[in-house]
């Protein structure tokens, strides 16, 4: 027994590891291996949902579904991991990518500066509307992680937003992609930080996440080379306790202060890294609630079919009914959350019911790839979203791939690879497609804008395709 008093949970624990690094090895013996491709994204996300979560919190899983349960489910990981993989190595992933336009190949210095600051100023148009709908900045910050008034204003506000990390992004892609002067590139590299400081004064994981990626890939990705473990082990453990850490006190985050002093510093290390302090999950409870990820993959497996049917896609009906506003649907139906509201409820999983919602819905934590896709049609579901998810990740990897090394396709692949990789393993998959789509469109006007038009474009040199970077 490694990990947990149980040898099967262990053995399984470690097939699950196996099927990530054994394929990630495979990779790498062939040079195909790309440190920042949406597969890695989505394995760091199933790492901390499928191995850190089971192991650190076993007593509590148990106690709340039994050991049966676990193991069922673990092995309902194993499963759909494994068609993943299958689905990454298939040839229709590569066709796919092949059928994505070629953005343009070579990028004007300034056209590519002026799509940055563009991107910047209509994120913060979208964070003035969200000022004012509190009332002033002053009220709006007053309030933890920001007093917008949600229930008068559209959530597009906050696609809008997005684009402002996008901007910054795009920026340090450009001094670093074209060599920038000195001062130009501490420059961008400052507002980088800048933008990390407010995520985290926002307490937003995904975002604090999303821009500590963006930094690295729009650093190593021109070079052409993958950083090296011994950077991004200490990384991940950074954005992993810096995640803990949001999730536990960004409620005490308010008018443009940390509120440091308010802070149990030796309770905060504890729920920050719990696995490096014995009992620490115990004596913290908080920590440990029935809304983590894995438990309500574990409320998925312990209650469909046996108590819930499967919902046989129903649940996806949200891709048609999301997009169509409120004001025009005033009885507008949310399958979603109307598929997943009997689990939530039955298990205790949320209460945080909707009352503008025609019928009654809960909405709360995510139930990650595999709670989710089981819950729709367990094994056959799981195996043909395995297969679609594995090609669609190969699909983006092939855009890295094109032998003429495009800068434009460098600008699209960062922005896409960590929310559509890490996004479908931690949350809900592929609810990425309502925002990301939104906040690309005017990346891909202006990047077309940016194109350079001289000579050089027609005598670009062809470089041998990208298999597998230096390290």
């Amino acid at each position: 027994m490694i990990f947990t008093p149980s040898i099967v949970v262990d053995t399984l624990l470690l097939m699950i590891a196996g099927v990530m690094l054994g394929h990630a090895l495979t990779l790498k013996l062939r040079r195909r291996f790309v440190a920042f491709e949406p597969l890695n994204m989505f394995w760091a996300g199933a790492a901390i949902l499928y191995l850190y979560q089971p192991i650190v919190f076993f007593d509590y899983l148990t106690a709340w579904y039994g050991q049966d349960c676990l193991e069922e489910t673990l092995l309902w990981v194993l499963f759909g991991l494994s068609f993943i993989v299958i689905g990454y190595e298939g040839r229709w992933g590569v066709r796919w990518g092949r059928m994505i336009p070629a953005l343009p190949q070579r990028l004007s210095g300034s056209g590519l500066f002026g799509i940055a600051l563009s991107l910047m100023v209509l994120g913060l148009c979208g964070y003035f509307v969200e000022f004012a709908s509190a009332g002033g900045f002053e009220r709006w910050a007053s309030v933890a992680r920001g007093g917008t008034d949600w229930e008068n204003i559209s959530v597009y506000w906050g696609v809008l937003t997005s684009l402002l990390p996008a901007g910054v992004g795009i920026l340090v892609l450009h001094v670093e992609m074209h060599r920038a002067a000195p001062l130009k590139r501490s420059l961008a590299w400052l507002v980088l930080g800048l933008m990390i400081l407010w995520f985290l004064y926002l307490g937003t994981r995904s975002g604090t996440i999303l821009v500590v990626m963006t930094a690295l890939i729009a650093y190593y990705l021109p070079r052409r080379t993958n950083p090296r473990p011994l950077l991004l082990a200490p990384i991940f453990l950074a954005l992993f306790a810096t995640s803990n850490f949001l999730g536990e006190y960004r409620g005490n985050f308010t008018n443009l202060s940390f509120n440091f002093e308010n802070i149990n510093w030796d309770e905060a290390i504890a729920t920050s890294l719990p696995a490096m302090y014995p009992g620490a999950q115990v004596r913290y409870g908080a920590f440990a609630n029935k809304g983590m990820e894995f438990s309500c993959t574990m409320a998925a497996v312990k209650l469909v079919p046996n108590e819930i049917p499967f919902n046989y896609g129903y649940s996806e009906l949200e891709f048609l009914t999301r997009i169509v506003p409120r004001a025009i649907w005033p009885d507008k139906r949310y399958p979603h959350y109307e598929a997943f509201t009997p689990i939530y409820q039955k298990e205790g999983l949320s209460a945080h019911w909707i009352p503008y919602a025609s019928t009654p819905i809960l909405t709360g934590p995510a139930f990650g790839y595999i709670g989710h896709w089981y819950a729709v049609g367990g094994a056959v579901a799981l195996v043909f979203a395995g297969l679609f998810t594995g090609g669609l990740f190969r699909a983006i990897r092939t855009i890295l791939n094109r032998p003429e090394r495009r800068e434009g396709d460098l600008a699209l692949y960062m922005l896409v690879i960590v929310p559509i990789g890490f996004g479908d393993a931690a949350a809900t998959p592929l609810f990425w497609i309502f925002t990301l789509p939104l906040a690309l469109m005017p990346l891909l006007v202006l990047v077309y804008l940016a194109r350079r038009r001289d000579a050089k474009l027609r005598r670009a040199h062809r470089g041998r395709p990208l298999e597998s970077l230096k390290t």
